[in-house]
């Protein structure tokens, strides 16, 4: 699925490095526009979303994109269709061995499709997951900004890009459908992050600091258990 040569790169480059990869994904018949109408369908009633995170009906999903209603829908929950279990699997079985092993949500993934005009992407704030992007079908022109400040970088198809949590991206796309699998995942120091930004929240702080302090990933916790609070799952 993934390059052996992209493989070794990543490998050094994680965590807390960006990194192109390339893959054989492209091409793969569950992935095509077809299969993706028929996924639309099949995926519970909650998990095809717009642009703006309002949820679609399947059966008008894709069609959506064609006549400009939406410029982008995303496809979540791919757990409940076994041939996506088997791609999303395929990709965490052969990353995780380079991992130490990968957090719950990577066994999963995202199907993110843009429009047939031009359209803008932007994640403003830094991403709270570790997240690989596989350009399927298209291309699209991509500005990362990290730690070691902002890169410049272009997606076609079989391309891909690992983003480590705390970076944030913008990208344009091109004139065509543009096709893009996501995995994300969370190692247990992410996690307390997370746990410890959703404590902060809850005083009406706002910060984008990965040091958490363990006390407030701890109450988080707590009140988690309480449900005096959500899951950071529901926060995402």
């Amino acid at each position: 699925m993934i390059d052996l040569a992209s493989l070794a790169g990543f490998a050094g480059a994680y965590p807390d490095k960006v990194c192109l990869l390339s893959h054989r994904l492209g091409g793969h018949p569950d992935l095509s526009a077809a299969s993706l109408q028929i996924l639309a369908c099949e995926l519970p009633a909650n998990a095809v979303v717009g642009a703006d995170d309002e949820k679609l009906p399947g059966a008008i999903a894709v069609q959506s994109l064609a006549t400009g209603a939406q410029s982008a829908i995303t496809f979540r929950k791919l757990e409940n269709v076994p041939r996506f279990c088997a791609i999303t699997g395929g990709l965490t079985s052969m990353l995780g061995p380079l991992l130490g092993g990968l957090g719950r949500s990577a066994e999963f993934g995202e199907v993110t499709i843009t429009g047939f005009g031009p359209a803008t992407e932007e994640a403003a704030d830094p991403l709270p997951t570790h997240r690989l992007l596989l350009q399927l079908r298209g291309d699209a022109h991509c500005l990362v900004r990290g730690e070691d400040g902002e890169v410049s970088l272009d997606l076609t198809a079989n391309g891909g890009v690992f983003l480590p949590a705390g970076t944030a991206f913008k990208a344009k796309h091109g004139a065509g459908p543009t096709f893009r699998l996501e995995l994300p995942w969370m190692t247990p120091a992410l996690k307390d992050a997370a746990d410890a930004r959703a404590f902060r929240s809850l005083l009406g702080q706002r910060d984008t600091v990965y040091r958490p302090r363990p006390w407030q990933a701890g109450l988080y916790r707590v009140l988690r258990r309480l449900r005096l609070a959500p899951s950071t799952d529901q926060l995402r």
